[in-house]
């Protein structure tokens, strides 16, 4: 999973990193080749705006926050994220599951091989 960390306005420390990493983290299991994640971390006075750009396979995913403590954005953020991920996630899964729903095996004709 490639990620890009980007801070205006704000220092960036290894603890800001490692909770950025932390939470990019959750997102790998929705995931089934390497997408892009883009965090965007900026202060605004006494607020923080934090943003979230995931990419992966033609699919663009947004998501933001503001808050006056940058640690609960980043939890509150990718939070979001991960529901948008997993509502896109059950649609992918059930589209498939869908298509085997109305088909009916036991009415089904056999193939010449296997019939008696």
């Amino acid at each position: 999973m490639k990620v890009q960390i980007f801070f205006r306005n704000a220092k960036r420390s290894e603890s800001t990193d490692e909770k950025v990493y932390q939470k990019t983290e959750s997102f790998a299991k929705f995931f089934m080749k390497h997408p892009q994640v883009k965090w965007v971390c900026e202060k605004d006075g006494n607020d923080y705006h934090v943003e979230v750009y995931v990419h992966d396979q033609g699919k663009d995913y947004h998501a933001k926050t503001t808050g006056e403590n940058m640690y609960k954005c980043f939890d509150y953020v990718a939070d979001k994220m991960e529901r948008q991920l997993q509502k896109h996630h059950g649609k992918i899964k059930n589209k498939i599951h869908k298509k085997w729903q109305d088909v009916d095996f036991d009415q089904r004709p056999l193939h010449k091989k296997y019939a008696a």
